[in-house]
C-alpha cells in the first residue's frame, strides 16, 4: 500500500497516507480535508461557524459573518455601521474598535490606549506601553531593553545580570541567587 507524507502543490491534503485531489467545499482554495475548509479564494472569507467560504465583498474587510456583514477588518480599520463598512482608524491608532477609538496604538505613543480609547506618550523613549495615570512607570519595554520595577534599562548580554554598562558586556549587578565576579563583571 502506499503512504504520501506530503502532497505536491495545489493538492490540498494528506488525508489517511493519500493525497486528496478535490475540495468539496466552494470557493476553497485550500482545504484541511475533503469537507473542510481552510483558505478560500480571492474575494471570499471562511466562516468558520459553518464553515464555507462566503462571499464578502466589504472593501477592507478580513472576515464577513455573512455577506454583508464584516466582523474583523484589517489593521488600521474598524467594522462601522453594523459591520457594512471598515472604516479607516484615526491616526495614532494602529488598530481600533471604533474610528476614534483606539485597541492599539502606532509608536512612539504608549502602545496600550488608556481606557477611553486614546493613545498617549510615555515619558521614557525606550518604554512601549505605561500606565497612563503615571506615563513614567512603564509596562512593557522596546525590544533591547528589561523592565526594572518601572524603569526600562538596557539589556545586558547576559540574561542574570540586572544592570550593565560599556556596550552590554560589564555586569554592574547580578540577578538573586548570582554573583558578581569582579575581575570579569560577570555573574
Amino acid at each position: 500500500m502506499n503512504f504520501c507524507s506530503i502532497c505536491t502543490s495545489g493538492v490540498p491534503s494528506v488525508s489517511g497516507g493519500s493525497c486528496i485531489n478535490s475540495c468539496n467545499i466552494a470557493n476553497c482554495q485550500s482545504c484541511a480535508s475533503t469537507d473542510v475548509c481552510s483558505i478560500c479564494q480571492t474575494g471570499y472569507t471562511l466562516n468558520f461557524t459553518i464553515n464555507k467560504c462566503i462571499s464578502c465583498n466589504i472593501p477592507n474587510c478580513f472576515q464577513c459573518s455573512s455577506s454583508s456583514v464584516c466582523s474583523l477588518c484589517y489593521n488600521s480599520f474598524s467594522p462601522a455601521n453594523n459591520g457594512t463598512v471598515c472604516v479607516v482608524c484615526l491616526s495614532p491608532c494602529q488598530t481600533c474598535s471604533a474610528a476614534d477609538q483606539c485597541a492599539t496604538c502606532q509608536w512612539p505613543f504608549s502602545q496600550t490606549p488608556n481606557s477611553a480609547g486614546n493613545c498617549f506618550m510615555c515619558e521614557d523613549a525606550n518604554c512601549q506601553s505605561c500606565d497612563e495615570n503615571n506615563t513614567m512607570n512603564c509596562t512593557i519595554c522596546n525590544v533591547g531593553y528589561t523592565l526594572l520595577n518601572t524603569t526600562c534599562t538596557q539589556s545586558c548580554s547576559q540574561s542574570v545580570c540586572l544592570n550593565c554598562s560599556e556596550g552590554f558586556d560589564i555586569c554592574n549587578t547580578c540577578a538573586q541567587s548570582y554573583y558578581l565576579f569582579f575581575i570579569t563583571s560577570q555573574c
